[in-house]
């Protein structure tokens, strides 16, 4: 591990005293997007009706607008970087998913052993 960053957005590994391990994928075995959605949407996201299309409030529009804004702002981007109606694209959560499983496949995380 790096001593300057011993951290990524995928995942953490915490205190690893050995210098060798294997790393092997956790596949979801049943590779239907419906379950591998629901599985995700029950147990983390608690997120119902996957093919209901969602919209934010305003409140979650205002919140998202300030998150843009502090991402993109200080690099001089347009506000308009991410598309016309980016805070609002009304898109049912199984779309996430799908877009998950097209990038990565049934991956669902990885399992670190040490050798």
């Amino acid at each position: 591990m790096s001593n300057v960053k011993d951290y990524t957005f995928d995942f953490w590994i915490d205190d690893i005293f050995e210098s060798k391990f294997q790393i092997y994928e956790i596949i979801f075995q049943n590779k239907k997007i419906e379950n591998f959605a629901d599985y995700y949407a029950t147990y983390y996201a608690d997120e119902k009706k996957l093919n209901k299309k969602k919209y934010m409030n305003e409140k979650e529009k205002e919140k998202m607008k300030k998150w843009t804004e502090e991402q993109f702002g200080g690099l001089g981007m347009p506000d308009n970087i991410l598309g016309k109606d980016h805070l609002d694209r009304g898109t049912a959560p199984i779309e996430e998913y799908k877009s998950y499983v097209d990038d990565n496949g049934f991956l669902m995380g990885y399992y670190f052993k040490v050798v």
